[in-house]
C-alpha cells in the first residue's frame, strides 16, 4: 500500500491485490477529500485472505479506517479522539482488528464490519507493547513488550491469561509453525522463544543468535 499524488494534488492511497492466479491488480482506496498528507498506514493483513488494511487519516477528528483491499471501499472507520493508532493486525478470520494507543500502553480489539470495541486491554507498569499478533484461532492476542515480557490474552474479555518475562529487549516479532502447533517470540536482543500453541508454555530453551555466517 502507498501514497502517491503530487504535493499541490489530494493524496491518493493505492493497494495491488493479488487474486488467485498471481495477477496483480491496483486498488484505488476510497479515502475521504478531507484525508491530510501525511496520514499513515498503520497495518494490513498478507494472510490468510489479507482482504482488509488499516490507515489513520483525519476527518473532523482522527480516526482508523478499515479499507476492503479488493474494492477500494472503506468498510469502517473507529475514532481515536486525539490518539495516534499503531500496531495494528487482524485476526485469522477477518472479523477483528487489534491495535495500540497512548504510545503502546492500551490495546484495542474492535469488529471490522462494524468498528465496535470488544474489549480495551490497559497495561500496568511502566512497560509498553512492541509486537501484537492474533493466535491461529482467533481467540487470544498476543503481545510482547519492550521489557521483552510476552502476554496472552483472551481477544474477547481482555482478561490475561498467561504473562512471562522471555527476553531481555523489547518482543518484536510473533509468528507460528505451519501447523500452528508452535509460535516464536523474537526480541531486539537477539533471542527466539518458541512457544506450545496449546499451554502457551516454553517448548524449547531460549534460542540465541550466534552472529555465524
Amino acid at each position: 500500500i502507498v501514497q502517491t499524488g503530487a504535493p499541490d494534488q489530494p493524496v491518493v492511497w493505492r493497494a495491488w491485490a493479488l487474486d488467485k492466479r498471481g495477477v496483480a491488480h491496483d486498488v484505488v482506496l476510497d479515502a475521504p477529500p478531507p484525508v491530510a498528507r501525511g496520514s499513515s498506514i498503520i497495518g494490513f493483513n498478507l494472510k490468510p485472505k489479507g482482504r482488509y488494511g488499516v490507515h489513520q487519516f483525519t476527518e473532523d477528528g482522527s480516526f482508523l479506517g478499515i479499507w476492503d483491499l479488493r474494492s477500494g471501499r472503506r468498510v469502517t472507520k473507529i475514532p481515536l479522539g486525539n490518539q495516534f493508532g499503531a500496531f495494528s493486525t487482524f485476526s485469522p478470520d477477518e472479523t477483528r482488528v487489534a491495535f495500540c494507543t497512548e504510545a503502546g500502553r492500551v490495546i484495542h480489539v474492535c469488529e471490522v464490519g462494524t468498528g465496535r470495541e470488544v474489549c480495551t486491554i490497559r497495561l500496568t507498569g511502566r512497560a509498553s507493547i512492541s509486537g501484537v499478533l492474533f493466535s491461529d484461532n482467533s481467540r487470544r492476542l498476543l503481545t510482547g513488550d519492550n521489557w521483552g515480557g510476552v502476554q496472552v490474552w483472551d481477544a474477547t474479555t481482555g482478561k490475561l491469561l498467561r504473562s512471562a518475562q522471555a527476553h531481555r529487549s523489547a518482543v518484536t516479532r510473533f509468528d507460528y509453525s505451519g501447523d500452528n502447533r508452535f509460535y516464536i517470540s523474537s526480541s531486539n536482543d537477539g533471542t527466539v522463544q518458541i512457544w506450545d500453541a496449546r499451554t502457551d508454555l516454553p517448548a524449547s530453551p531460549l534460542l540465541t543468535e550466534t552472529g555465524g555466517g
